[in-house]
């Protein structure tokens, strides 16, 4: 999974970059012209550390989370045709994490003189449909002179479906909330739309609205795409927390009545809003959390290990983990008629643990 973060200037993005990755990317002075920092965060989960005990393996590895925190986003939009170099960054990630500012701080002015998240959503979200729009424009025009030269089908269907982008983008509407087919969407996945991509705002409160802060209705519907999430954290006081040993994170969180950490909370809606499940496999020689997608079948998940898996699908042997969890080993799970023989087709739940039968 790979998370693009974004923000005007002066949100906290960086801020809420290190809070997440443990980095110490320098913050308040980050310019359009440096490039993304970026790092890979292990999902934490507390099933791995079961399954090590009952496998003794040699290895345990989790999920993983590619974050980049992306500069160069200004809330202004240009007339200027050419799109902006950051977001070639955006195009390739599969959400986007809009950090918007509610904190006041005097030390730090907001570039617009006031604090208004109303407004900064609104800003930002236009910078990105503006972006989309002029990509829009740029391939229909393109596939326009190609038609004019060598019309096809495939080219017509193209052109039909980057026309209702543009119209959409035109109209200031994100791209996510039009209703493209699965065809449609496979058609145009090469573009790498930015309003496509689902949206997680982080809103960054200050440390006096921790446990307090409610979002209000007139915020939300701001929101784009439609099946938007909010978070609301403190980024300062996260990456303060983010810094300190273990037993003294915990205190800290204690004390300010923050109930898991801001890692913990971004990752859980990030699966949520990308309808992401993890399944588990087990074994001396490894433990480990594989990431698929809701809905995806055994044999799609055991693609997602190696694609030979795939090709030489026999069965899936399955275990769910709380099953395995209480009854502390697989031959137990078994004896007691918790162990699955499923095929092909079979839908994959959130902690099964499954051993891949197959044949090449």
């Amino acid at each position: 999974m790979r998370i693009g973060i974004i923000g005007l200037p002066s949100s906290g993005k960086t801020t809420f970059f290190n809070a997440l990755t443990g980095q110490q990317a320098v913050t308040g002075s980050y310019s359009q012209s440096k490039e993304a920092n970026r790092a890979v965060v292990k999902v934490p989960d507390q099933r791995l550390l079961r399954l090590a005990e009952i496998y003794k393996p040699a290895k345990i590895t989790p999920a993983e989370v590619h974050y980049a925190d992306i500069a160069g986003m200004t809330g202004a939009v240009s007339e200027q045709k050419k799109e902006a170099a950051y977001i070639s960054n955006l195009r390739y990630v599969d959400a986007l994490a809009q950090v918007v500012r509610l904190f006041e701080e005097g030390s730090i002015p907001h570039p617009d003189g006031t604090v208004n998240p109303n407004r900064d959503i609104i800003n930002a979200n236009a910078e990105l449909v503006f972006n989309d729009l002029l990509l829009a424009e740029n391939n229909v025009e393109k596939l326009e002179k190609r038609i004019r030269v060598a019309k096809s089908p495939e080219s017509s269907k193209l052109l039909e479906i980057l026309s209702r982008c543009r119209e959409a983008l035109e109209a200031e509407q994100f791209l996510a909330d039009i209703g493209f087919t699965s065809e449609e969407l496979k058609l145009i996945a090469g573009y790498a739309f930015l309003t496509l991509k689902p949206q997680l705002y982080i809103l960054n409160i200050g440390e006096n609205e921790i446990g307090r802060y409610q979002i209000p209705e007139t915020l939300r519907r701001l929101l784009k795409p439609n099946n938007s999430v909010a978070v609301a954290l403190c980024a300062k006081i996260a990456m303060e927390i983010s810094r300190l040993d273990e037993k003294d994170r915990l205190e800290f969180r204690e004390s300010l009545g923050i109930k898991k950490p801001a890692l913990h909370t971004v990752i859980e809606e990030s699966y949520r809003l990308l309808g992401l499940i993890s399944f588990l496999t087990g074994g001396e020689k490894e433990v480990r959390a594989w990431t698929i997608n809701r809905g995806a079948t055994a044999q799609q998940a055991a693609g997602a290990i190696h694609t030979d898996l795939a090709r030489g699908f026999i069965k899936a042997e399955i275990v769910h983990f709380d099953d395995l969890d209480r009854l502390g080993n697989w031959n137990t799970a078994k004896e007691k008629g918790k162990l699955q023989l499923e095929g092909k087709e079979y839908i994959v739940r959130d902690g099964d643990v499954i051993l891949f039968r197959f044949n090449v």
